[in-house]
């Protein structure tokens, strides 16, 4: 079996460039096109791998494209049914049947667990869609825990302490910012890399 990572990675624009990027895919003011292009490079991997599987983690904007993307896809076209991914060679009951369903973890997210688990787990018309194994967020990290007001391993963070969200906001641009160090492990439920089976 041939192992395959991609990257799909947003060049940037400049700090003011990046900024409105992504409020506008945070506002949902429309759709950039970069969160476009996610959307389909999202539909032609899970295609394309199919019954192989294939798991998405996103860090920091990529979390706002991945769902903009998603938004985007499932508006224009959609992605394969759940069903074009499970192995029917296994019985209903063995795990092994629904391995290849697409997986998405998040790190560092501007973007809320709950919205974001929405947007992955279903589809258009409400039925099931890929698996969703939540978001991580560090302490103290800015674009986490203000923007996203997420905290740890798939909680909320509702009592910021302004003082707090300063400090952390300025250490966005240091060398001790805790949002620019994330690894795929710290989230116990995320599949890093290509499955092994």
């Amino acid at each position: 079996m041939v192992r395959q990572t991609t990257i799909d990675q947003n060049p940037t624009h400049g700090f003011f460039g990046d900024a409105l990027e992504s409020g506008v895919d945070k506002a949902g003011l429309g759709t950039t096109g970069i969160a476009k292009q996610t959307g389909t490079f999202i539909n032609d991997v899970t295609t394309a791998r199919a019954k192989e599987g294939s798991n998405f983690a996103a860090h920091s904007q990529g979390n706002l494209l991945t769902k903009s993307g998603i938004e985007y896809q499932k508006e224009n076209g959609g992605f394969m049914d759940r069903s074009y991914f499970i192995d029917t060679k296994f019985k209903v009951d063995d795990p092994r049947r629904e391995q290849a369903i697409p997986t998405f973890a998040g790190y560092g997210s501007p973007v809320n667990t709950q919205e974001m688990k929405k947007m992955v787990t279903y589809n258009k018309s409400g039925a099931k869609q890929f698996n969703f194994d939540g978001m991580y967020t560090k302490k103290n990290d800015f674009v986490g825990e203000f923007l996203g007001n997420n905290k740890g391993e798939n909680m909320s963070n509702p009592n910021r302490d302004i003082v707090d969200t300063l400090i952390d906001g300025y250490k966005l641009f240091t060398d001790e910012s805790p949002h620019s160090t994330y690894d795929c492990r710290s989230n116990p439920n995320a599949k890093c890399g290509e499955r092994a089976w």
